[in-house]
């Protein structure tokens, strides 16, 4: 009966450290994905700004690069924490682990907000109301805005 307990036990013990194992794996894919996201994200934003250069010139093609790489970023960031989400719970489960994730994430939410920011011009919040610049979209209610 006991050497059946222990058998039980160790077989637990491996899956659990081969679930374990499972999400390091992919925590790792993870980082990998953000390294993609952000050499795809800059091959994106210089084709965009170079093909908006040639239609509307420099100053266009320089928004438009800063807006596309803007958001690339935010997107590599949210990768991240999901990397650092899965590592934390795979690897160790320590408070000073725990701790040093809710630090990282703490940092990298602030420096996202503070990119969308940058970005939209304005505190997120307020970006989706009606009127705003940027919830405006078209030339037409550009002008409907410009006219009330």
């Amino acid at each position: 009966m006991v050497g059946l307990m222990a058998v039980d036990l160790m077989s637990m013990e491996l899956e659990v450290n081969g679930s374990l194992q499972a999400v390091a794996r992919l925590a790792e894919f993870f980082d990998v994905l953000c390294v993609a996201v952000i050499l795809g994200g800059t091959a994106i934003t210089v084709g965009r700004a170079i093909y908006v250069g040639r239609i509307a010139g420099g100053k266009a093609s320089y928004l438009v690069a800063r807006r596309t790489f803007g958001k690339v970023l935010l997107l590599a960031l949210e990768v991240l924490i999901a990397a650092d989400l899965m590592r934390t719970v795979s690897l160790s489960l320590t408070i000073s682990s725990v701790l040093a994730l809710g630090l990282l994430v703490i940092v990298r939410t602030i420096l996202s907000f503070s990119i969308q920011i940058e970005l939209e011009g304005d505190l997120p919040w307020r970006v989706g109301r009606p009127g705003h610049p940027a919830a405006i979209t078209t030339r037409r209610q550009r002008d409907d805005a410009k006219q009330a």
